[in-house]
């Protein structure tokens, strides 16, 4: 139902070419989704709540080292004019990724244990290499999808998130049947993002892969695009961390047990919307930035989409708050109720940062990444203090919800200053 209104208003605002990329993109990542959520029931049954535990660290950790690797060019890729500056940006930041993994690894490998005590998370120490191959993998993917979508190859794009999501929950299933315990997890986790590069690699045409690079015109485009790895790069990080914190803090107040409770919750909750959330993006990008351009509203715009996605989200959260528990245990089994109980928590957080996403998005088009940064490490801190304090004195579960309270409020906020900002300059009659 989410669906296909989101469809409906791709169709209305975005026209029918970009509809239609947007249309494979959401039905090839629902398709992902579905998969992914119907193996939950067999992969619970499988493996205890303490290898997800490990599985949630290893995804945050692949994830914030992946914005580390890619500097954010991955999203500069679409902006050069001519193909030859962009492919020259590519292989640049391909090429930093690759020395920045490497690096991190050798100076790290050693002191694998101790870093992993540090921060009392010692069970993700025995499976550093494997961290290694899917930052590089989570960086080199995001960079191939840009690039195909640079070149109108969203079909194959689609494709691949299909495919690398069948196989790796099959092997997942298999290294489950075996009694491979969490190493099967992460394998497979790093398996399915691998395979889906390879798959825009090697079945998009060869020829928008080979473009002549002109001497130094790396080094131009990634000094033109600085703003990206200075200003966006390090927003991307401190988010990011903030994302991984409640993994970081419930291993540390709570064990692993808990981390594999909130992680499958988060899992089940940001699944869907995750899907919705990024085909969406893509299509507002479009839409705002062709509607500042030539001078419409941009705040009926923003607050068009953003009144569009609370009706359509709206029913899943009381849905949610109501049956979560009872039917994770339907679903999941007994011992997964709580499960339940935090993703009824999660899913506020989450409604509110899909509402919000009119605010990420108009960022980049006015240009005001620096502000993004600086409102990025003031949430950062308030994030971190209200949970060590909530962690310290209370339960897990109220400690979870301490979590998407806070989560909530601070992506509401952002959209609120965004659209005042915009608002503002739409009164005044200025352009950005």
């Amino acid at each position: 139902m989410i669906s296909s209104q989101m469809l409906q208003l791709s169709g209305r605002s975005w026209g029918s070419a970009k509809s239609s990329n947007v249309s494979k993109l959401l039905s090839a990542e629902t398709v992902s989704y579905l998969v992914a959520f119907a193996t939950l029931p067999f992969l619970t049954r499988l493996y205890g709540p303490a290898a997800f535990g490990v599985l949630g660290i290893f995804m945050a950790l692949s994830e914030l080292g992946g914005k580390l690797a890619s500097l954010r060019y991955d999203l500069a890729l679409v902006l050069p004019e001519s193909h030859a500056s962009a492919w020259a940006l590519y292989r640049m930041a391909q090429r930093w990724a690759l020395y920045f993994v490497l690096l991190i690894l050798l100076l790290s490998y050693n002191f694998r244990w101790e870093i992993s005590g540090y921060f009392r998370v010692e069970f993700i120490a025995p499976y550093f290499p494997i961290i290694a191959l899917m930052v590089l993998a989570t960086a080199w993917q995001s960079m191939a999808s840009s690039w195909s979508m640079r070149m109108h190859h969203d079909k194959h794009l689609a494709e691949a998130s299909v495919g690398s999501v069948l196989i790796g929950s099959s092997f997942k299933l298999l290294a489950g049947v075996l009694g491979m315990g969490a190493v099967g997890l992460l394998i497979g986790a790093a398996l399915q993002r691998w395979l889906k590069f390879f798959y825009i690699r090697l079945c998009t045409p060869n020829s928008i892969w080979l473009h002549a690079n002109s001497p130094g015109d790396a080094m131009r485009q990634a000094i033109l695009y600085r703003e990206f790895p200075l200003c966006r790069m390090p927003q991307d990080v401190l988010n990011c961390c903030s994302r991984m914190l409640p993994y970081v803090l419930l291993a540390v107040f709570f064990g692993p047990l808990i981390v594999g409770f909130y992680f499958l919750a988060g899992r089940m909750v940001q699944l869907p919307f995750s899907v919705l959330h990024e085909a969406v993006r893509q299509g507002f990008h479009v839409k705002a930035l062709e509607a500042e351009r030539s001078g419409e509203s941009l705040i009926q715009l923003s607050l068009k989409l953003s009144g569009l996605l609370l009706a359509s989200v709206l029913p899943v959260l009381v849905l949610a708050l109501l049956w979560g528990p009872m039917l994770c245990a339907l679903v999941l089994g007994e011992e997964w109720s709580v499960v339940g109980e935090y993703a009824s928590w999660i899913m506020v957080a989450v409604l509110a940062h899909f509402v919000s996403l009119p605010a990420s998005v108009l960022i980049s088009v006015i240009g005001w990444n620096r502000f993004y940064l600086i409102f990025e490490i003031f949430s950062a801190i308030f994030r971190l203090f209200t949970v060590v304090v909530v962690a310290r004195i209370y339960s897990p579960q109220i400690t979870v919800m301490a979590i998407a309270l806070s989560s909530a409020a601070v992506s509401l906020l952002l959209l609120c200053i965004v659209l005042l900002r915009v608002s503002q300059a739409g009164r005044q009659g200025r352009k950005f």
